[in-house]
């Protein structure tokens, strides 16, 4: 019986949708502040120095972000844009341009999509956890936990599913899902009735 939660294969590819997005975005924003490393150096005068950060090599021509304050002032641009991406945008609505190319949502305990902008940003923020060894942390833990829940989800309790399932508690069977006893979405007993379109009245301890 498939779970409302059981999308992680479709939530890798929103992942990388959301990426290749990004990183776009990126690099647009790093060209707006960058200039080549040795037009730099060619305006310095002799024994000057200047501090020089962000470097990137395209096509063995070397691209640099020159004095603190541009390259501070970019830094904070890339963090906004993520804050407006993950926590805004994924917190008002439920969901990322990858998340919403793939019908997926990001919804509360209780199912509603767009789990708030408080939720979202716990969720972005904890990519410093699920982040780790190239993701693997988020991907294993995803996959293992019952509700398929990554650390981040875990912490700020929220769930990622089907658009199709937004409205329905996360931990109820899924849309279509044939009828018998599961765990008790409402916390209320030990074990509910779904009768394979909603829950009943019926439980059991």
């Amino acid at each position: 019986m498939k779970k409302p939660t059981q999308v992680v294969g479709r939530r890798v590819a929103a992942f990388l949708i959301d990426a290749i997005f990004l990183t776009a975005i990126n690099f647009a924003i790093f060209f707006l502040f960058a200039e080549k490393r040795s037009d730099i150096e060619s305006r310095l005068l002799p024994g000057e120095e200047q501090a020089i950060f962000v470097n990137l090599n395209v096509g063995g021509e070397e691209y640099s972000i020159e004095g603190s304050g541009k390259a501070l002032t970019y830094l904070l641009l890339i963090a906004l844009i993520g804050f407006l991406y993950f926590a805004v945008l994924q917190g008002i609505k439920g969901w990322t341009p990858g998340k919403l190319l793939l019908g997926l949502r990001v919804v509360d305990e209780n199912g509603r999509t767009g789990p708030g902008i408080g939720k979202a940003a716990v969720r972005w923020l904890l990519w410093i956890v699920d982040g780790f060894a190239f993701y693997l942390v988020a991907f294993v833990t995803a996959m293992s936990s019952s509700r398929n829940q990554r650390v981040g989800d875990m912490v700020a309790k929220t769930f990622v599913v089907g658009q199709d399932n937004v409205g329905h508690h996360p931990q109820q069977a899924s849309a279509g899902s044939g009828a018998g006893w599961h765990p008790d979405p409402h916390g209320q007993a030990r074990l509910r009735y779904w009768d394979g379109s909603q829950w009943t009245e019926h439980t059991t301890n």
